[in-house]
């Protein structure tokens, strides 16, 4: 997939996010850390511009519990000319140390618990970004055009859609 593929499919995955999205997880397996994996997700974040580090999430997964999880932080402190350590920490700074774990070996329930700390973890956060969702250019353009379309089209054409539900009422 070439560098445009990717644009377009970030852009329609932004269109189903409106108003915006609450939370990017780079989910990554610890050791695999590389420079050339540093420059891919800043590409991916300067995508979405200024602000977007406030919902950007790091989930280790192989993680069997919290403390393994710091355990694993702290080995890397005494590695400092580790590559992969220097990219893990460009990485911890670019989520601003929202780091988070899963372990993909866990049965069914302890997994479910670990969904739902991340999820706790990313509400959380989100409750001290200056608002709750992630907003820029091309979230509020396609919210403008979404809003035109229901206006013109739906709204327009007299739609009973238009009059069912919780959809929009100010046509």
């Amino acid at each position: 997939m070439n560098d445009e593929s990717v644009i377009k499919q970030i852009a329609q995955c932004v269109g189903l996010t409106l108003p915006g999205f609450n939370a990017i997880c780079l989910v990554l397996q610890p050791g695999r850390f590389s420079m050339e994996m540093v420059k891919t997700v800043d590409i991916f974040l300067k995508f979405f511009g200024k602000g977007v580090d406030e919902y950007a999430f790091l989930i280790l997964t192989h993680m069997a519990s919290e403390e393994d999880m710091i355990e694993y932080i702290n080995a890397g402190d005494k590695k400092p000319g580790d590559k992969g350590h220097k990219s893990f920490i460009k990485l911890r700074q670019r989520c601003k140390d929202k780091i988070l774990f899963i372990d993909n070996k866990a049965k069914k329930y302890p997994k479910e618990e670990m969904v739902w700390k991340i999820l706790a973890a990313v509400d959380k956060a989100n409750a001290k970004a200056p608002k709750p969702y992630f907003q820029n250019k091309l979230t509020k353009e396609i919210q403008q055009r979404a809003t035109d379309f229901y206006l013109s089209q739906v709204c327009g054409n007299g739609s009973e859609r238009a009059k069912e539900g919780n959809n929009f009422h100010f046509c």
